[in-house]
């Protein structure tokens, strides 16, 4: 079977590093905020462009810490979108603030419309941006929204090296949150994060910092809130030998994505939910999604194919149980995510699909209608 996500041939062609990597790593005697660490955030910062990147132990922790640090009160409104891993949501809650849920527009990504109706219904501090499936959410906007007083988050967990106009996701926003888990565009074979900042602004720098150690000092005194979240020495040496063959792997799978639309360009039962490389976009593809007119149908013929198609978010937030005590959902006339989170499916998409899975894959695409 073919499934829609597989990340283990871009580490097994790191296997040749990671046993050096090994030895360098015990040979070091520091595990735990070593030069390995220090080296990736410095190499991290260059490649987004921003003043400083903090490693962290995940996406989800990054969320939290970002708005632990931001000076926003307790108990405030967080605007997020409705389409989104539950983990969104979750980071919003464990900050203690309460998440407002905003509708998306077609392609998933924050409806602005919906928002600007939001922010003028409700006392809305921060907002979540949310850049989905590697499509980049306006960066223009979300400047525009920072410039006005709100504390803005760019969710880049899905969006590592995504740019609109030179500007790469994650270097625009007060905070970028990033994710290394597996499948992600910069992976490591475990869980990793880390917030990038790019306003050079030290005092912010050692707030992240200290609340991502138990919210101590550098006399171990905890001074405030904080978690125990860092991105520990041997995945920060992964990561950097990752990032080495990054931009290969990017053009890949652009290639890939680019294959996939020209085989779709003429089908009347599907519509691609990834943007494409444009003028001022481009886009670092996370998962290659279609929202389908006949989704069972899409599964049977797939199925035929023995190719297994991934469902991301059928549950959207509003829907889930625990989040219906902690969340409040601004009111939109025609809410979009109900389309999505029923309809859309993500085909087979990731570095190194052989050449029979391609083939696999482009004959299950040239048999919808």
């Amino acid at each position: 079977m073919l499934f829609f996500n597989d990340p283990s041939p871009k580490f097994r062609k790191l296997i040749p590093n990671i046993s050096e990597d090994m030895k360098s790593f015990v040979d070091s005697k520091r595990f735990i905020k070593g030069d390995n660490l220090k080296k990736l955030e410095h190499e991290l910062s260059n490649f987004l462009g921003v003043n400083e990147f903090i490693g962290c132990a995940n996406g989800t922790d990054a969320i939290t810490i970002s708005l632990l640090a931001s000076g926003i009160k307790k108990g405030s409104l967080i605007a997020i979108p409705a389409v989104t891993a539950p983990a969104t949501a979750v980071a919003v809650i464990r900050a203690n603030m309460i998440p407002i849920i905003i509708d998306v527009d077609e392609m998933a990504l924050m409806c602005f419309d919906s928002l600007d109706k939001a922010l003028i219904e409700n006392d809305i501090k921060g907002v979540v941006f949310v850049h989905l499936y590697g499509n980049v959410c306006s960066l223009e906007k979300i400047s525009s929204y920072k410039n006005k007083g709100l504390i803005t988050i760019e969710d880049c967990a899905q969006s590592f090296g995504s740019s609109m106009n030179s500007k790469i996701t994650g270097s625009v926003a007060n905070f970028g949150t990033h994710s290394f888990y597996p499948t992600k565009n910069l992976s490591c074979p475990g869980d990793g994060g880390g917030i990038s900042i790019f306003d050079r602004n030290d005092e912010l720098v050692e707030k992240v910092r200290t609340i991502s150690e138990y919210g101590w000092n550098n006399e171990r005194k905890v001074i405030e809130e904080g978690l125990n979240s860092r991105l520990d020495e041997l995945h920060a040496k992964f990561l950097m030998t990752a990032l080495k063959n990054f931009n290969q792997e990017l053009s890949d799978k652009q290639n890939l994505l680019q294959n996939i639309f020209d085989n779709l360009s003429n089908k009347k039962t599907v519509k691609m939910l990834s943007q494409l490389i444009e003028d001022n976009i481009n886009v670092s593809p996370h998962l290659a999604v279609m929202n389908c007119k006949d989704p069972e149908e899409i599964e049977h013929l797939a199925k035929r194919h023995k190719i297994v198609l991934g469902r991301h978010y059928e549950v959207p937030l509003p829907d889930h149980p625990y989040f219906k005590n902690y969340t409040n959902v601004s009111s939109y006339e025609t809410p979009n995510w109900v389309d999505i989170s029923r309809n859309t499916r993500s085909l087979p998409f990731f570095w190194g699909m052989s050449d029979s899975e391609n083939k696999q894959l482009m004959g299950f695409l040239s048999e919808i209608i």
